[in-house]
C-alpha cells in the first residue's frame, strides 16, 4: 500500500516513480523516507551549530525543531518537520558530499513535495543552499507557503537559476537543502529533487531582447 500510495503521488505531481536503488543522488537528496547515498540530515541552531541526526528522526538541542516520521495518511514515508519559536532562526539541512549542477542552471529547477499543516506560517522562511566555504544562497518562501492550501500536499519549485543569480556556485552544491525559520511552523516533507523546469518557464533567466 505504502508502495502504491507514493506511485501514485509522482504521478499526480508529473514525477517518475523511482526505486531507492536506482537513485541518483546527484539529483535526489530525500525520498521515500530517506535521505539516499552520502546525504543525511543536519540541524542548526538551538543550541548546536552541527547536530547530525537519523532518517528516522531527531531533534535540536533545545527542542526547538523535531524531525520525525509524520503519520501522514496519503504518503506515510513523508517526514514532519516541526519548528517553535525559539532564539534565533533554526536550519533542517540535508549535506553531502559537493554535486555540479552547473550546466543545468538554466533547465531545471529544486523540486520540493511538501505539505503546510500550520495554520499561520512566519513571516520569514528560507530555502538555502551551500556551495562550499564562504558561498550560499537563500530564497524566501513564506510568501509561497502563506498561499499553498492548509494540508494539501504541492510542489515548491525553486529554479536554479534564481540561486546562481545570487552568486551560488552551481557547481559545487554541497547543501542541497536547508530550510528555516526563527518561528513556529509544521510541515509534512515528502521529497527533494532537482526537476526539469516546466516548459516555457525561465525561472529567473532574463526575456530575450525583441531585436525588431
Amino acid at each position: 500500500m505504502k508502495k502504491y500510495l507514493s506511485i501514485l503521488f509522482c504521478m499526480a505531481l508529473g514525477f517518475p516513480a523511482i526505486a531507492q536503488d536506482k537513485v541518483n543522488t546527484d539529483f535526489f537528496y530525500f525520498l521515500n523516507g530517506e535521505t539516499p547515498g552520502y546525504w543525511g540530515w543536519v540541524i542548526r541552531g538551538d543550541g548546536n551549530w552541527w547536530m547530525p541526526i537519523e532518517d528516522s528522526g531527531g531533534q535540536s538541542a533545545g527542542g526547538a525543531l523535531k524531525i520525525e516520521k509524520a503519520d501522514d495518511a496519503e504518503i506515510p514515508s513523508a517526514m514532519k518537520l516541526k519548528w517553535r519559536k525559539g532564539k534565533g532562526e533554526i536550519n533542517a539541512s540535508i549535506v553531502g558530499s559537493p554535486v555540479d549542477l552547473s550546466k543545468y542552471e538554466n533547465a531545471a529547477e529544486y523540486a520540493i513535495a511538501l505539505k503546510v499543516i500550520s495554520r499561520k506560517v512566519p513571516k520569514k522562511v528560507f530555502f538555502k543552499v551551500n556551495c562550499g566555504k564562504d558561498c550560499s544562497g537563500q530564497v524566501d518562501i513564506s510568501d509561497s507557503l502563506k498561499k499553498a492550501p492548509r494540508k494539501k500536499w504541492f510542489v515548491l519549485p525553486v529554479p536554479l537559476n534564481c540561486l546562481a543569480m545570487q552568486g551560488v556556485d552551481l557547481s559545487n552544491i554541497d547543501w542541497p537543502l536547508s530550510l528555516a525559520t526563527a518561528g513556529s511552523l509544521e510541515i509534512h516533507l515528502a521529497e527533494v529533487r532537482i526537476a526539469p523546469m516546466k516548459k516555457g518557464s525561465q525561472g529567473c533567466a532574463a526575456e530575450p531582447e525583441d531585436t525588431e
